[in-house]
Formats: structure tokens, sequence, C-alpha cells
């Protein structure tokens, strides 16, 4: 049996699965969620729109720290925020938890297939061997598709009908 398929759409320098995003502003869905050997959730979320060109299709990967109890606060908001973003808690769950006293301990699971909206930004760092290297970054620019600050982000319709998404921006504008 021959199997025959066109690699026009393929990098073949990037087989591994997720892809480079240019930098913009970008309707998601979240195509996987891992935790790894570190701790560290793993996002693969695939460009459902965006405002850069041709980026349709192609997987961001995104790596979150797990919080302890060591955490800087900032650690712990930015997975909040990925949280609400999906719609996986809302911010009244929030407080309640907090409230009771209780760890937050969601099933991460559940954000596979949900939407949200983010922009992708450019890092450049220092490897191990010196190099100067650069990465893709969502950072805290993860926001619900009713965000205010999803605005002017382009919704793929046919994605997004009958999408609850997640919780308006919860944290009112408040610096992180």
């Amino acid at each position: 049996m021959s199997i025959d398929f066109f690699l026009d759409d393929i990098d073949t320098d990037n087989l591994d699965g997720y892809d480079s995003v240019a930098e913009g502003r970008y309707h998601f869905s979240v195509a996987g969620v891992e935790f790894n050997e570190r701790g560290t959730l793993v996002l693969d979320c695939e460009v459902l729109a965006g405002t850069v060109p041709g980026q349709e299709g192609k997987v961001h990967r995104e790596y979150f720290n797990a919080p302890n109890e060591n955490s800087k606060p900032g650690v712990k908001k930015r997975f909040l925020q990925l949280a609400l973003a999906t719609g996986i808690v809302t911010k009244d769950q929030l407080d309640q938890i907090k409230q009771s006293g209780q760890p937050f301990s969601p099933d991460w699971n559940l954000m596979v297939g949900r939407q949200f909206c983010g922009e992708v930004t450019i890092e450049e760092y220092v490897a191990n061997d010196g190099t100067t290297k650069s990465s893709a970054k969502l950072g805290f620019n993860i926001w619900s598709l009713q965000s205010p600050k999803a605005q002017g982000i382009p919704l793929a319709s046919t994605f997004t009908e009958g999408e609850e998404g997640g919780a308006d921006d919860p944290f009112a504008g408040v610096p992180l």
C-alpha cells in the first residue's frame, strides 16, 4: 500500500510536534496537556486564527512551572490565568476555594479542546553552550475569548460557535 501526501505545509527542520509561531495575537485551541518529569505543565495549543497570516494550524508549545510552597505569586497567577481563560474554573470558584483553605487542584486535562486567546512574543536567551537563541512565549498574555484584553484578535468563527470560553478578565486590569 502506498500513502502519498505533499510536504508544502511542513517544516522539515521541525518534525517534533510543535512549530515556531510568529510574534502576534492568536485564538488558540488546547491540543494537549501533560506534566513532564520536573512537574512542569507542558501545554500544546493550536493556532485557530490570529493577527499574523499563515499561522493557522501551527501548534505552539508553552511551559508552565508548577507552583509550590516557595513559588512567587506570579507563578501561581500564570496557572490561574490559564485555568480561567480556558474555563476550567471560574473566579467565584477560586474565591470559594481560597475561603475554604483547600488547595487548588483542578483536572488540567479538562483544558483539552478548550479555547483561549493569547499574545506570543519572541524572547532571546543564552543557551548552555553560550549561543543566543530565541523562543516564542505567551508569558502572562493569556485571556478568555470574552476578555477586553483579547479585543482585536481574530476568532475562528467555526470554532467559537457555542463555545462558552473562559471567565471575563478576572484580574480586572490589576498588574500581574
